[in-house]
């Protein structure tokens, strides 16, 4: 009898084993997959957006050089701070670009 019992017994462990397998495989596919996932795409997506911003400011320091210069020139082209000055350099402004444009001026109140 305990021959005939012993495949039986093997048997029923097996089957509990495989059961308890797939319900832990479903438990992980609905349950720990889903955040897994979510998370990774986070990540994916901060590895994107992290790399545009190196690309970026790659560009940025390859024109430096010109940035700078253009800073410079709009700093020495500013009008000065005495009003009086500056409106004469605007004056004169609106006469160099009325002559350059080919432009008639009728009337300019300050």
């Amino acid at each position: 009898m305990k021959e005939g019992n012993v495949p039986i017994k093997n048997r029923q462990q097996f089957l509990v084993i495989v059961t308890l397998v797939v319900v832990g495989l479903f438990a992980v596919d609905r349950v720990i997959r889903p955040p897994l996932q979510a998370a990774w795409k986070n990540r994916n997506e901060r590895i994107t957006d992290l790399r545009n911003k190196v690309r970026e400011g790659e560009s940025t320091l390859k024109r430096e050089k010109f940035i700078r210069e253009r800073w410079e020139q709009m700093q020495t082209n500013t009008l000065p701070n005495n009003a009086s000055l500056a409106e004469q350099q605007l004056l004169k402004g609106f006469d160099q670009w009325a002559q350059d444009s080919r432009v008639s001026i009728n009337s300019v109140m300050p």
